[in-house]
Formats: C-alpha cells, sequence, structure tokens
C-alpha cells in the first residue's frame, strides 16, 4: 500500500511539472508574439498558394513525428507523444521536447536528449539537400526524389517531410514574390537557415535566429527579390500552426491528468 501511495505520489510530481513546464512554455510564446509583426499580415484567404503553404507545413509536422517514431524504435501511435512534447521548444534552451518525451516515455532524459540531437542532424542533412538540389536543378530535381522514393525505403519519411517544407515555403514564396526563379532561390536559403537555426538553443523559439542566417546568405550570394514580407510570413506560418498543433496534442494526451 506504501509503495502505491509513493508511486501515486510521484506521477503526481511529474504531472505537475508537465504541466507547470506547458504554462511556460505558452508565456514565453505569447510574450514573443510582438515581435512577429501581426499588424503588417494579410493573408488572401482565396489565393491557392497560401492554402498549398499552410497545408503542406501542417502535413510536414506529421511526417516529422513518423521519422522520429521510426527512428526512436517507438510503437507507431507514438507520433502524438512527440507532437504534444514539441510544445517545449517554446521554452528558452529547447529542452522542453526531450524533457516531455522522457516524461510521456518513462525513459531517461539523456537517451532522449541523445534522439533529438541525432534527429536534429537527420533533419539538417536531408533538407539541405532537398534544398540544394532545388537550387541546382530547379523543378527537374522531382524527377530524382521521385526515383528515391520508388527504389529506396531508407529515410523515405524524412526526405518527404523534407519535401513538404520546401513546397510550403516555395509556395508562400511565389504567394509573395510570383517569380518562380526567384522563389526557389530564396526558399533553398530560406530552408538551408532554418535548418542551421536547429543547432541553435538559446533563445526561445529561435526568433532572429533563422532570419539573421538567412539575411547572411542573401547578402553574402547577392539573391534578388524582397524578403521583408517573406521573413515576417514564413515565421507567423510556421509558428502559428507549430504552436496550435502541438497544443492540441499536448492537452489531448494530458487530458487523462484530470480524470
Amino acid at each position: 500500500m506504501f509503495s502505491s501511495i509513493q508511486n501515486n505520489y510521484k506521477k503526481q510530481i511529474r504531472n505537475f511539472i508537465a504541466l507547470m513546464g506547458s504554462g511556460l512554455s505558452i508565456y514565453y510564446l505569447f510574450k514573443n508574439l510582438d515581435k512577429l509583426e501581426f499588424n503588417k499580415i494579410v493573408f488572401e484567404l482565396t489565393n491557392i498558394y497560401l492554402w498549398i503553404s499552410l497545408f503542406s507545413y501542417l502535413i510536414y509536422l506529421f511526417y516529422r513525428s513518423f521519422f522520429w517514431v521510426d527512428l526512436a524504435s517507438e510503437k507507431p501511435e507514438s507520433f502524438n507523444i512527440y507532437l504534444a512534447s514539441q510544445i517545449g521548444k517554446f521554452i528558452p534552451g529547447k529542452i522542453g521536447p526531450s524533457y516531455y518525451r522522457s516524461h510521456y516515455l518513462k525513459d531517461s532524459f539523456i537517451n532522449q536528449a541523445r534522439i533529438s540531437i541525432k534527429e536534429v542532424i537527420f533533419i539538417f542533412f536531408a533538407h539541405s539537400i532537398i534544398s540544394i538540389l532545388f537550387l541546382q536543378l530547379k523543378y527537374y530535381s522531382l524527377c530524382f526524389l521521385l526515383l528515391y522514393f520508388i527504389f529506396n525505403k531508407t529515410y523515405k519519411l524524412l526526405l518527404i517531410s523534407g519535401y513538404l517544407n520546401y513546397i510550403s515555403f516555395l509556395a508562400l514564396s511565389y504567394y509573395l514574390i510570383e517569380d518562380s526563379i526567384i522563389s526557389i532561390q530564396l526558399t533553398s536559403f530560406l530552408i538551408i537557415s532554418s535548418v542551421i537555426s536547429l543547432f541553435i538553443n538559446v533563445v526561445p523559439f529561435g526568433l532572429g535566429v533563422r532570419e539573421g542566417i538567412f539575411l547572411f546568405f542573401y547578402n553574402f550570394f547577392q539573391l534578388n527579390g524582397d524578403i521583408s514580407e517573406l521573413i515576417i510570413y514564413s515565421r507567423v506560418i510556421s509558428i502559428s500552426i507549430e504552436a496550435i498543433l502541438y497544443f492540441i496534442f499536448f492537452i489531448k494526451l494530458n487530458s487523462r491528468y484530470g480524470k
């Protein structure tokens, strides 16, 4: 009986820490929303490219969760743990996802942190390769990716997620700029900037980090096109969709705590 009370007590402590962590992450999220300059955002909801961008990014997040399940050798339904734990990325230091996964899976934090680092490295190479392929081969790179998907199953989920992420930003770029060549160039460097910023784990959800890297590429390679709107819109779309999706899965996964 004493052991049962002790286990229940430990469970309540873990639940309390998880809920406090989520509250902190949401606090930091809303505290920094003013940096996204929502007053400059005007969405044309009748534009097909905007909807392609939104839908592609949403599916991209799910494919990232499926890849993590495969990488971490977890049960297929564990993708909801990945999505719920990602709410912790809004906590400064970005250790939240690893903590939540260790909490939900009853695994060590060190092991989950190791898997997270491995995931980031895979994402870096996959997304960078896709961006470079598009940058060099333009739309012909689709043929290369299609052949890879048909004849090789290794890392298929990761490459599909990277491809969806690319399509999302490409559609957004075309929505704002309406020039396919410029859109491909800007999107390629925006994706590379995004994956490089994954390694910088200090700033809350990376505000300004990706943008600073992107501006460096823009100036260094003397790219064309107005990027001010692209930077703002891409950040608003990514943060908004991620925050909503992660929060929904976090609430869904933790709903049993109140029972």
